[in-house]
């Protein structure tokens, strides 16, 4: 207690002042500073909620990545580009049972609250304080979640009051209509699937509006849990989860009880379609597409994985499906074929035969690259891969099966109709279209013919079909072709039948007269890009190229000389529809149109009764191609490793290669390993499936000749008319001009 003042006592006017003073009471000032504080500290926080919050322009205009869509030309969805697989489509494009599920399951009050339902957030926070956890969101909370990141997932107060003020926001933006379109067009249904149009591809491959009942109960089932409740992995589990979604539509008055239990009692069926362009049958072309489209993109600045392109392409799926049934047909009695010729399953013949080949296979992995860069020596590398059992038949498995490569376009606008690139991308994702390089074979030869035909030689030109050798010009051998079967008659040969029997003696004196240059400069004017050795043996296809260079350049032929380029996208749309860009074919004249009639006519007789006439012969040894104009050639290169055979009608010209992804292995002889018996037969399927499909609606054309064309004497004709031969050292046909013969740059013994 403290000291009182003197005057306390001396001054009675004081003592009554004193004591009617009221007491000090300094707390009060405490509380009213702790009053501030918190004040202060309650701006702070609704100010850093508020900083959280999507901006009005965010609002108003939500961005989210939009797959882009590959089309063909008859209207089916055959891939897409993405970050996220979503592809946004209006309310009323998506069928009433989603909506009815969505809202029987998730939201049964959306219709009367303001974005927050308060009775439902209070009741799941006092479960989740007695350790139940339930979920209180309402369809715009989630949606909030969903569409803007700055709203954020983790599990806290603040995220949870910033997204029931960011649902507010929505709901005094949108109409409750546009929230659930905005809603069903984002939300993740798993499988790389966001929005309910991506969803319905994805897992029943069809169309949102045309999604059941059963059907909508399991997507909107689904989202409670992606990975839980995923019908492809756990079809228990998003069978009962879709029951109780269908059980809440009948209790909310959706769905009679007859419905109720029809839906109820049926299994899950699925169709699942992956949803991405890395699968599936056309993956091989829209990896081509995407190629095609990088520099375009990056020139326009759209990225092609989350704006929303539409690009239209030249594929027909219906012919494409042809083509895959026509592979399949072959590959399903080659492989087995091929087997046989080595010992059974696995080739046992083959690794015995050639024991070094297992090794130098391996040393084309990428584990042993990996194994080397990681440090370790080459044949340490070997020898611990080599240990690996389940490493080296998966090494066996991949080098011993059969691969094709498949391609048809319009030859009069370059469209590219089909492409198949390996025998299924999941497994081999390598492009045996425009990516492998192999040699062609006697497909080269019209190379050369042309060349030959161009430069004055009349189809009816004779050279004896008799061996010739290339010589160094040291002396020494270079090069002595003989024919496929070995035989050698001597007798005079015209061009056009040795052409159409493919006679490599024949082909390599004509190669002697024109000179490999000549028949290299002919090849690139019709469309060959790839590297070629100029050397004599070019004439019988020894330089690599790809099978979607041969096939254009055959196209060539049947468009009257007019190169065009393989085409593969039509347009392209913005996610709104806008037109940004249209494509037309690119053409150049490359040969004249009377050269490139007189070829097709000499390779109808391929056809005709050549190396390809299976085609026209009646089932089941050939395909019965009676009533189509065709023309074409087979190959087959050495030790049978490639097998080739391209096919031309007036509208459609179609190329096929079978082979395996090294070279060394391959058919033991020519009763399979040759173009004739493995690539034909998949090309004429192909042409009988789709020129008999009155849905497809090809005309059957024929190949007409120019204006004012008049075959001269020594001209030759096709076999479906009297063959007459030219006697030996006919001159050619005043219409040609004469043939150079410069043989100085070489020696031929004849």
């Amino acid at each position: 207690m403290g000291k009182v003042p003197e005057r306390y006592f001396a001054d009675p006017r004081y003592r009554r002042a004193q004591r009617a003073a009221p007491p000090r009471r300094p707390h009060r000032r405490y509380l009213w500073i702790g009053l501030s504080g918190l004040l202060l500290a309650g701006m702070l926080y609704l100010g850093y909620l508020i900083s959280g919050l999507p901006s009005l322009q965010q609002l108003e205009n939500p961005e989210s990545a939009l797959a882009s869509e590959v089309l063909s030309i008859d209207g089916q969805v055959i891939a897409t580009y993405y970050y996220e697989n979503r592809t946004p489509i209006p309310l009323d494009s998506i069928s009433p049972y989603v909506i009815q599920a969505l809202l029987a399951t998730e939201d049964q009050r959306f219709y009367r609250h303001w974005g927050v339902n308060i009775w439902r957030t209070a009741q799941a926070a006092l479960y989740t304080l007695l350790g139940r956890r339930q979920g209180g969101s309402t369809i715009t909370q989630q949606l909030a979640r969903n569409l803007y990141e700055s709203v954020g997932k983790e599990v806290s107060v603040s995220r949870k009051l910033r997204e029931m003020l960011t649902a507010i926001q929505i709901e005094r933006a949108y109409t409750k209509r546009e929230i659930l379109e905005m809603y069903l067009n984002t939300v993740d249904f798993g499988n790389n699937a966001f929005g309910i149009a991506a969803a319905a591809r994805v897992y029943f491959n069809k169309r949102a509006s045309e999604l059941e009942p059963d059907e909508a109960a399991l997507l909107i089932g689904i989202l409670k849990g992606t990975s839980y409740y995923n019908p492809i992995r756990h079809p228990e589990r998003a069978q009962a989860r879709r029951n109780l979604v269908l059980a809440q539509m009948h209790r909310n008055g959706y769905l009679s009880s007859q419905e109720y239990e029809r839906y109820r009692q049926k299994p899950i069926a699925l169709r699942y379609t992956p949803p991405s362009h890395t699968s599936g049958p056309y993956a091989h072309f829209a990896e081509y597409v995407r190629l095609q489209l990088r520099e375009w993109a990056s020139r326009r600045g759209y990225n092609l994985y989350r704006d929303g392109l539409r690009i239209y392409t030249t594929l027909d799926t219906r012919m494409q499906r042809y083509a895959q049934r026509a592979v399949d047909s072959l590959l399903a009695v080659a492989q087995p074929a091929l087997e046989r010729q080595w010992g059974g399953p696995g080739l046992p013949l083959l690794w015995r035969t050639y024991p070094d080949l297992l090794p130098s296979l391996i040393r084309q992995t990428e584990a042993y690259r990996e194994a080397v860069r990681a440090g370790q020596r080459p044949e340490r590398a070997l020898d611990s891969l080599m240990r690996l059992p389940r490493f080296v038949d998966s090494v066996k498995t991949y080098y011993t099966t059969l691969q094709v490569g498949f391609v048809a376009l319009d030859p009069t606008n370059g469209h590219i109709k089909v492409w198949i690139g390996s025998k299924n991308y999941a497994i081999d994702s390598y492009d045996h279209v425009y990516l492998a390089r192999r040699q062609p074979g006697s497909t080269f030869k019209p190379f050369v013919y042309v060349a030959a035909i161009d430069n004055g030689y009349p189809p009816n030109y004779v050279y004896p079909n008799a061996p010739i050798t290339f010589y160094n010009p040291d002396g020494t051998v270079r090069w002595q072709p003989r024919n496929a079967e070995g035989e050698s008659s001597g007798e005079p040969t015209t061009l056009r039948e040795a052409l159409a029997r493919s006679y490599n003696m024949v082909t390599a004196r004509l190669v002697a007269d024109i000179g490999e240059e000549r028949v290299a400069e002919y090849a690139r004017r019709l469309g060959i890009t790839s590297p070629l050795d100029v050397v004599p043996a070019l004439a019988l296809g020894t330089s690599d190229v790809t099978l979607l260079e041969l096939v254009s350049a055959y196209a060539t032929f049947a468009n009257r000389g007019i190169y065009t380029r393989p085409m593969a996208i039509l347009r392209i749309e913005d996610a709104r529809g806008h037109i940004l860009e249209e494509f037309q074919p690119e053409r150049r004249e490359a040969l004249s149109e009377q050269t490139a009639y007189i070829m097709v006519d000499m390779m109808r007789d391929v056809v005709n009764y050549g190396t390809a006439v299976r085609l026209r012969t009646s089932p089941p040894y050939g395909f019965g191609l009676v009533d189509l104009d065709l023309a074409g050639k087979t190959g087959t290169t050495q030790q049978h490793a490639d097998a080739w055979f391209i096919a031309m009608t007036p509208n459609l010209v179609a190329g096929a290669w079978v082979g395996c992804n090294d070279r060394r292995v391959a058919f033991r002889d020519m009763s399979w390993g040759q173009g004739a018996r493995l690539a034909l037969p998949i090309v004429g399927r192909f042409l009988r499936y789709v020129y008999r499909d009155p849905e497809i609606g090809l005309p059957r054309e024929v190949f007409t000749p120019p204006e004012h064309f008049a075959p001269p004497e020594d001209y030759g004709y096709s076999a479906d008319s009297t063959h007459q031969r030219a006697q030996p050292g006919a001159p050619p046909s005043s219409v040609h001009r004469t043939p150079s013969r410069d043989r100085e740059r070489r020696r031929v013994d004849w």
